[in-house]
């Protein structure tokens, strides 16, 4: 696993490359720390009108830096496959999820996305490698769209009270099945606080993700509720 820059926008920034026996590349995972909120200042710098959610996002390095990798990537293994993963969703989730059908899941309350920009998806688009983009951050939706070619997910978490716990996403790949957390943030609601949702219904569980030969990916899902006792 390659760490980012230590000048890169916070400190959880990683690739991560899942190999063959022959150590051709299947796929990669880039990812990103969103941040949290934004100061003040930041949110004076970027233009973010004042009263305006404070919402964090990837910044400009962080794309430079992904651009670069991509490069560097392609140049040592040809072209690849690869995933987005990051806690706050993208900008372009907004519109991806008001203009297109819904492949999986349900859009339970509205997105919280940064007001900034950062070109993050446009950087994806040009790549040709990502794929998937996966976003935790509003707790209560688990809907997944293809919004220009990529599909935007959100991951499920494998505990009701999401924030203060995690959002996790199993990998398998030839009989082989990988764990990735994504770390969440605070303790404030989930679909039993905000819906008084039966457990049934609450949200817990993981996202499957089935990495085929080529390195395409198969997304479905897996719910507590769902196992056997």
């Amino acid at each position: 696993m390659l760490k980012g820059l230590e000048d890169l926008f916070s400190v959880g920034n990683y690739q991560l490359n899942v190999l063959n026996g022959d150590n051709t590349l299947r796929q990669s995972f880039f990812m990103f720390d969103s941040g949290d909120e934004m100061s003040s200042e930041l949110m004076k710098k970027y233009d973010i009108p004042e009263g305006d959610p404070p919402y964090d996002g990837t910044k400009d390095n962080q794309v430079e830096w992904y651009e670069k990798r991509v490069a560097e990537t392609k140049k040592e293994y040809g072209e690849f496959k690869s995933c987005v993963v990051l806690h706050i969703p993208l900008p372009q989730y907004q519109e991806a999820f008001d203009t297109n059908e819904l492949i999986r899941g349900e859009k339970r309350e509205g997105i919280c996305a940064s007001g900034f920009d950062s070109g993050l998806f446009e950087a994806i688009k040009k790549s040709k490698s990502t794929t998937n983009v996966f976003c935790g951050h509003d707790h209560t939706n688990n809907a997944v769209v293809n919004y220009k070619g990529v599909m935007l997910a959100y991951g499920y978490s494998y505990d009701n009270e999401a924030y203060g716990h995690v959002n996790d996403f199993s990998v398998e790949f030839e009989g082989i099945t990988l764990n990735y957390i994504q770390a969440s943030g605070y303790g404030s609601y989930s679909m039993r606080t905000k819906f008084d949702a039966e457990e049934k219904d609450w949200l817990q569980g993981y996202t499957l993700l089935n990495i085929k030969k080529g390195g395409e990916i198969e997304q479905s899902r897996f719910l507590n509720s769902e196992k056997s006792s």
